[in-house]
This record gives C-alpha cells, sequence and structure tokens, in this order.
C-alpha cells in the first residue's frame, strides 16, 4: 500500500513495482484518514508512508497504521535526507527508511528486505552517514551536509534562479523546493539565501 499525498507518486510507485513479479499494489491514497480504513480493510504486508502528509505527519501515522494493520510493516518515504528524519521514522515504529532520491531497485530491495523482518536504510542516508564521519574536521563543515539534489538546488540559487525556475528545471513542485531551501538553511545555519550564497561564493565552489 502506498500513502502519499502527490498523486504522481503513488501512480508511478504503484506501476513500477506492479511490473514486477512478486508485487501488487493493493491500495493507495493521499488522504490520512482514508489511508487508515484502507490498511485496515486490506491488511498490506507493506506500506509505504510519506512523512509530510496533511492531517496527520508521517509519525502520528504509524502509531494509528499500527493499531488498524497491526502485522502492516512500515517503510517511510520522504524528501528528507537527514539521518535525523531516519532515526525518528526507526524510533516511531517503521521498519524502514527510503528518500525520494531512491531508485526503483533500491525500493524494491527495501520491501523484500523489511518484509523478511530486516531494517533498511537506503543508501543515500548511509551515504551521508559516512560523509559526516569523514569530514568531521572539513573546512567547509556545512556544505558537506548537502544532498546532491540541495547542493543542486543552492547553485541554481546561486545564479539567480527562482523556486518556480528550479522547479521547472528539475522537474520538482514548488512546494518540494522550498522544503529544500529550508533544509539548506537548517544545515549551513542560515537566516536566508543572501547569506547562503554569500557563504557559497566565500567558499569558492
Amino acid at each position: 500500500m502506498i500513502i502519499d499525498d502527490h498523486t504522481l507518486i503513488r501512480e508511478i510507485c504503484s506501476t513500477f513495482l506492479n511490473l514486477n513479479e512478486g508485487f501488487r499494489v493493493v491500495a493507495g491514497s493521499g488522504d490520512t484518514d482514508e489511508a487508515i480504513v484502507l490498511a485496515e480493510k486490506n491488511s498490506p504486508d507493506i506500506i509505504l508512508l510519506d512523512i509530510n502528509m496533511p492531517v496527520h505527519n508521517g509519525f502520528e501515522m504509524i502509531g494509528l497504521l499500527q493499531n488498524s494493520s497491526p502485522f502492516s510493516r512500515i517503510i517511510g518515504l520522504s524528501v528528507h535526507a537527514e539521518p535525523e528524519y531516519a532515526k525518528k521514522m526507526i524510533k516511531a515504529g517503521a521498519r524502514g527508511y527510503l528518500t525520494k532520491n531512491t531508485s526503483i531497485r533500491e525500493m524494491t530491495t527495501a520491501i523484500h528486505e523489511v518484509n523478511g523482518g530486516k531494517v533498511f536504510i537506503c543508501n543515500e542516508i548511509k551515504n551521508l552517514l559516512a560523509d559526516l564521519a569523514l569530514n568531521d574536521h572539513a573546512d567547509t563543515p556545512g556544505l558537506h551536509l548537502l544532498t546532491e539534489r540541495e547542493t543542486t538546488i543552492l547553485h541554481l540559487l546561486k545564479t539567480g534562479s527562482t523556486s518556480k525556475e528550479i522547479a521547472a528545471q528539475l522537474e520538482l513542485s514548488i512546494t518540494t523546493v522550498n522544503v529544500h531551501r529550508n533544509q539548506i538553511l537548517k544545515k549551513l545555519n542560515m537566516k536566508n539565501m543572501i547569506e547562503a550564497v554569500a557563504y557559497l561564493n566565500a567558499q569558492n565552489v
């Protein structure tokens, strides 16, 4: 089952998963209340759950879904590539965490492993943790925290592109671009994008 308030994400994931032997998407919803009812009705083995849901966020949804479908295993699906989000989801009861940069191949691997009783964290999070460990004493401690997508967006902002222009170029929603912008500021500990771009220029990257 796929719970995501973006219809396109649900349809793309459903299409590709249904093309894989051994997979069948039994339900999908972008409404949290409806999702709880559908989970109880269908008892899916795996639930892919977006964190940024209206009404009930992903963290709240875990408990609600576990009550309605106790045998379902939940995999968080999010635009957030920060290890803290993955840790919080796992602590809340999820059995896996994928970012929306995850490939279909990695997603199917995650589903197999979680369905087999394992915990799965996507490579993007694992690589970020490795980078953090290797760059503990880096000269630019803020920049190495950025994901590849966030770095791309920051460089586009440096050229003067607006969120709307970036969204069109990267084929993202404006909301997603703004989420990335907020994460950039948070990771760089900056108040606004003017400071962030100035910092990028100062690092000559």
